[in-house]
C-alpha cells in the first residue's frame, strides 16, 4: 500500500479545521474517525455539520443585517460551538 494521502496535507482549511475542533478532536483524528463512520463517504459528516452551520449563520446575519466586515467573526463563533 502507498503512502497516507494525509501525509502531503500542507494545511487544513479552516472550516474543516472547526469541524474537527467542535468534535474535540485534530483534522487528521476527525478524517480517521469519519472514515469509519462514513465508508465510502468520509467527507458526510463534514458536510451535515457545515451546512447546518451556514444555516445558523444565515438566520443570524438575516435577524442582525451584518454587514461584509462582520461575516468571517459570526460564523467563526457559530463554527467554534460544539456540535
Amino acid at each position: 500500500m502507498g503512502a497516507d494521502p494525509l501525509s502531503r496535507v500542507a494545511s487544513w482549511n479552516p472550516r474543516y479545521v472547526a469541524y474537527a475542533k467542535a468534535h474535540g478532536r485534530g483534522p487528521r483524528a476527525m478524517l480517521t474517525l469519519d472514515r469509519m463512520r462514513w465508508p465510502g463517504g468520509c467527507m458526510c459528516g463534514y458536510i451535515v455539520w457545515i451546512n447546518r452551520k451556514w444555516n445558523e449563520f444565515a438566520r443570524i446575519a438575516w435577524l442582525h443585517r451584518l454587514d461584509q466586515s462582520e461575516v468571517e467573526r459570526v460564523f467563526a463563533r457559530i463554527a467554534s460551538m460544539r456540535g
